[in-house]
């Protein structure tokens, strides 16, 4: 037998019971009590023991059908602000950012066993926001339509992503990543020594920074018979770390474009001894005669200095992607 018939069969027993019960009583009080009051009054005990009877019948058999008990029915009842705190102490389903939004069940346990939850002011406990606050719409807006404008308007943007990182629980590494992009990497060395480990720093690096490697090249010039003339080739080199802020970048290539220059140069000894002497080893196997001169430039293309900013542009929409899934909620 299911808990729903077990149930039913209860109320029916107790019914009947309490017809019994009230009739038995109703039988007596006529045999025995009225009797011997005088006659006038047997009349109105009768009237009045009927209707106590009668209603003490009736308030039974609503309590055995809604499951409250007679005390209930006649006890005081508490006021509305009582009762919304006591259902918030019996149990409630509580969303919170510890749970890491998982749901916590809590509840009093009654008397056949079962588990009392209590749902009236779960609404009022969960505490997750159904819609992204009206600054981070407001921002991410101004993100959007100004992110593709003239280069010259990347600072406002990273600046733009900094308020908007903190009230979105973005990760630490956003927040470094903007102020790196914003101030430049000019304490290279200092900047890697921050990191726990090597592999830490170059894991951070591939992950934020790859888009700062610019591919550059050394030029060659040689005599060529065929042409009876000096010429100038382009040989590969390594790939250079650029460290200078965004707004310096972003001036540098209108520079460039304003002036007609399709390339920039730096020393090579400017980048680091060990590039220079990298270089200087991989001569001597072809030549040992040569040696490098110590104002010899490196070039980069204006072209893959402006891929540094497209690399940025696109960080900066993973982190605008991040901030709709961290503030979005089915």
């Amino acid at each position: 037998m299911d808990r729903t018939k077990t149930n039913s069969f209860k109320i029916v027993l107790l019914a009947i019971l309490s017809i019994v019960v009230f009739a038995t009583a109703a039988f007596l009080i006529r045999a025995f009590l009225i009797p011997l009051l005088p006659d006038p009054w047997q009349i109105e005990l009768t009237w009045i023991a009927a209707s106590i009877l009668a209603t003490v019948a009736i308030l039974s058999g609503l309590a055995q059908f809604t499951g409250l008990s007679l005390r209930y029915l006649l006890s005081p009842r508490e006021s509305a602000y009582q009762a919304s705190q006591k259902e918030i102490t019996q149990g409630a389903v509580i969303v919170s950012e510890s749970t890491g939004g998982k749901i916590e069940w809590t509840g009093d346990i009654i008397q056949d066993g079962s588990t009392k939850i209590v749902l009236s002011r779960a609404e009022a406990l969960d505490t997750r926001p159904t819609t992204k606050p009206a600054r981070a719409d407001s921002l991410i807006s101004d993100i959007q339509s100004t992110l593709y404008e003239d280069s010259s308007r990347l600072p406002y943007v990273l600046a733009l992503c900094l308020d908007l990182c903190e009230p979105s629980g973005l990760s630490e590494e956003y927040d470094m990543w903007l102020r790196k992009e914003l101030n430049g990497y000019d304490d290279y060395q200092g900047f890697q020594r921050s990191f726990e480990s090597e592999n830490n720093f170059e894991e951070w690096m591939n992950k934020w920074a790859d888009h700062r490697f610019v591919k550059s090249y050394l030029k060659m010039e040689y005599y060529s018979s065929e042409r009876n003339r000096y010429e100038i080739s382009t040989l590969p080199h390594t790939g250079i770390f650029v460290a200078f802020p965004v707004a310096q970048i972003a001036r540098a290539i209108q520079g460039a474009r304003e002036r007609g220059d399709h390339e920039f140069s730096v020393l090579l000894l400017s980048l680091g001894q060990e590039h220079f002497d990298e270089l200087q080893a991989f001569v001597d196997k072809l030549s040992p005669k040569v040696i490098l001169p110590a104002d010899l430039q490196v070039f980069y293309s204006v072209s893959g200095l402006e891929k540094v900013l497209d690399g940025v542009r696109n960080i900066v929409l993973s982190l605008l992607r991040d901030v709709r899934r961290k503030t979005s909620y089915i």
